[in-house]
């Protein structure tokens, strides 16, 4: 049943609890939303300078993850079929309030101000089947000591009460005063904004007319019909692409005055790029991001990616996990968790370098492409034994033979293991790396010969010897 058919009724689940309890922290009173939250959200319909918030939403909103089941020793198995997996699929009964729409209208909310909102719809059996989005300057009043609900003030007039267990809430903290309405990243831009909205509208009406001459030239003691006749000659004389930039004479007494500055006088272009810097720096956006391309190259493009990647989206795609597995998890099982894949790009030549160090003729090397699926033996290439090293030949592989799992030593890959002693860059015990004191960790590679000095790979920081590790 759709959420506004129906008073929401609640305040028996753990959220709501916690504002029944007798904390002296608890606001004791209600927040409603500031005046200007309304005008704020539409600011965001008229101003370009807002788009740095489109852009974080729609990258963000295809955000792809994964569902795991874990298990009592902490190990993760990834789940392909789950009610959870059904419900994110298809959010909400509306075609156009897809999945995508919705995280993308939360994240929208959040960098303007502050709070995101979703009513869960449930089952009779408790668990979450529809996300309805609340724009904030819906949410009327916020929960208080007592008082576990959120008062929504719906399209119809009507206030409902929904409450806290029913809701979906992401928030920024209001460093003032945590407990009142959020604070969104982009409030602190709001004279910059503002700034380049009259920028835009001043614009507008000059090319419109503003009803403003360039000049007023003074005719003391002059008869209107002198006036008039001096504007007719004067029009006759400079009117028109062919007599611009003439030369004027007068006999007589007159005073010219310039009327206001013009566009150049103002620096009316840099005063706007400075502005659109300046908005980008606030949200640590790289300018090629927003498709500003004057001074870049490849080079420069790739590094805005990563940082983009790094430093905005993945941050915000943490926070937004965090509060998936905290708010709708719990309801579809208590040994599910929900991760996002990571969306930070790779770097090819960090990788091909990696290669090229770590890899030597009769290593098997597992290949993903469209051409060659599968495990592999390298032929031909010279091991340098050296980050700057590089590959002497053409890499050749061809197919490997099965490997069993199980190697002679008793190890085998996955297996728990504490590390006492120092790692190394490769396999053959190049590069000696930072010493280890019972450290537990767990096997991902195990070298193919295992006469090579340092024949186990561990975890994620490099090559050991069987002398080194004990089996958990």
């Amino acid at each position: 049943m759709p959420f506004w058919n129906r008073i929401r009724g609640g305040g028996a689940g753990r959220a709501s609890q916690a504002y029944r309890s007798d904390s002296v922290m608890l606001p004791r009173w209600t927040n409603p939303p500031e005046r200007n939250t309304q005008e704020w959200i539409e600011a965001y319909r008229t101003n370009p300078r807002l788009s740095v918030v489109e852009r974080i939403a729609s990258d963000l909103s295809f955000a792809e993850g994964k569902l795991y089941r874990v298990d009592e020793n902490g190990n993760e198995q990834k789940l392909t079929h789950h009610p959870f997996l059904d419900f994110w699929a298809n959010p909400n009964p509306l075609h156009e309030m897809s999945n995508a729409a919705l995280w993308r209208l939360l994240e929208i909310y959040l960098k303007l101000k502050g709070e995101g909102y979703f009513i869960m719809e449930k089952s009779p059996l408790g668990v979450p089947v529809e996300l309805w989005p609340v724009p904030v300057h819906w949410v009327q009043m916020t929960p208080y000591l007592d008082h576990p609900y959120y008062t929504v003030r719906l399209t119809n007039g009507l206030l409902m009460n929904v409450s806290v267990d029913d809701m979906f809430v992401m928030k920024d903290l209001n460093p003032i005063d945590p407990f009142k309405r959020g604070l969104g990243q982009s409030e602190a831009l709001a004279d910059e904004i503002e700034t380049d909205e009259y920028a835009a509208k001043f614009q507008k009406r000059f090319f419109f007319n503003d009803a403003t001459p360039n000049l007023i030239i003074g005719m003391p003691k002059s008869t209107p019909e002198q006036r008039q006749r001096f504007r007719s000659e004067w029009l006759e004389r400079f009117r028109g692409v062919f007599q611009s930039h003439s030369v004027a004479t007068v006999n007589g007494e007159v005073t010219v005055n310039k009327v206001g500055d013009s566009m150049k006088d103002m620096d009316m272009v840099n005063g706007r790029t400075f502005l659109r810097n300046a908005v980008l720096e606030h949200f640590g956006i790289p300018r090629e991001i927003m498709g500003i391309t004057e001074s870049s190259n490849r080079a420069t493009s790739e590094a805005a990616q990563f940082i983009y990647a790094q430093n905005v989206l993945m941050p915000n795609l943490r926070r937004r996990e965090e509060a998936i597995n905290n708010q709708i998890i719990p309801y579809f099982g208590n040994d599910l968790v929900w991760r996002f894949d990571d969306i930070i790009p790779r770097n090819q030549e960090f990788d091909k370098r990696l290669l090229n160090y770590h890899l030597g003729p009769g290593d098997q090397i597992i290949i993903k492409s469209e051409a060659l699926n599968g495990k592999f033996v390298i032929v031909k290439g010279k091991h340098a034994g050296s980050p700057t090293g590089a590959w002497k030949t053409t890499i050749e592989v061809k197919p490997a033979p099965p490997t069993p799992t199980v190697v002679s030593s008793g190890y085998k890959v996955g297996d728990k293991i504490i590390l006492n002693g120092p790692v190394f860059a490769d396999s053959y015990g190049n590069g000696q790396g930072r010493t280890f004191t019972n450290r537990r960790d767990t096997i991902t590679i195990i070298a193919s010969d295992l006469k090579r000095a340092k024949p186990y790979h561990i975890g994620a920081i490099g090559w050991v010897s069987a002398d080194e590790i004990t089996k958990v």
